[in-house]
């Protein structure tokens, strides 16, 4: 069940400001499916001594994917992308990282990875054939209440889906009735949902 808070605020939404909207496909048309092969990986303290678990997990993705670029971001490399300070209140590393992961894949597309999140099979060897048919990827469904997962997404660059997201994340987080308490731990799962 979405958390009343994600709830309120898709209803004031509607109808959704034009901006928005889907695109028709005819004005998306100029959108690449083409994947960047860069995979984002952000551990705000850095990774020199981030725990033995994302160490581990780190060099899986570089072991399997020798083609792709991956990424390292700390808290400084973050900010480059996304300033802290440029959003509209003081957040948690988890919901910063939230914001991060849809910022950058909106600007740059490629590959968000959470930093313990292991791979386990390259990824030439199964998402190329999906970005022939989209320009978003995320897991679906991993619970009852969960549209989607967002510890892998994979966008390409300019996606619609990603802009949208992140204007709708953005108003989320900056929407009046709810600047007094903190989102819920789901609230990016359960607004792209909505």
């Amino acid at each position: 069940m979405p958390d009343p808070s994600i709830t309120a605020f898709v209803e004031q939404l509607k109808p959704l400001p034009t901006e928005l909207q889907w695109a028709p496909k005819s004005k998306r048309e100029h959108f690449s499916l083409d994947l960047p092969r860069r995979v984002y990986l952000f551990w705000d303290k850095g990774f020199v001594n981030a725990p033995a678990i994302v160490k581990f997990c780190t060099e899986s993705w570089h072991r399997l994917n020798p083609g792709w670029d991956v990424i390292l971001l700390d808290q400084d490399g973050a900010n480059a992308i996304l300033p802290r300070r440029s959003l509209p209140r003081p957040m948690s590393v988890t919901h910063y990282a939230d914001m991060l992961r849809i910022a950058i894949l909106q600007k740059q597309g490629g590959v968000w990875a959470d930093a313990t999140a292991l791979c386990v099979r390259p990824l030439d060897h199964w998402l190329p054939q999906i970005f022939n048919q989209c320009e978003f990827f995320a897991f679906h469904k991993p619970n009852t209440d969960h549209l989607i997962s967002n510890w892998f997404l994979a966008a390409s660059a300019e996606s619609v889906i990603a802009h949208e997201m992140r204007a709708i994340a953005a108003a989320y987080w900056d929407w009046g009735p709810f600047r007094q308490g903190q989102p819920p731990y789901f609230w990016f799962h359960q607004l792209f949902g909505h």
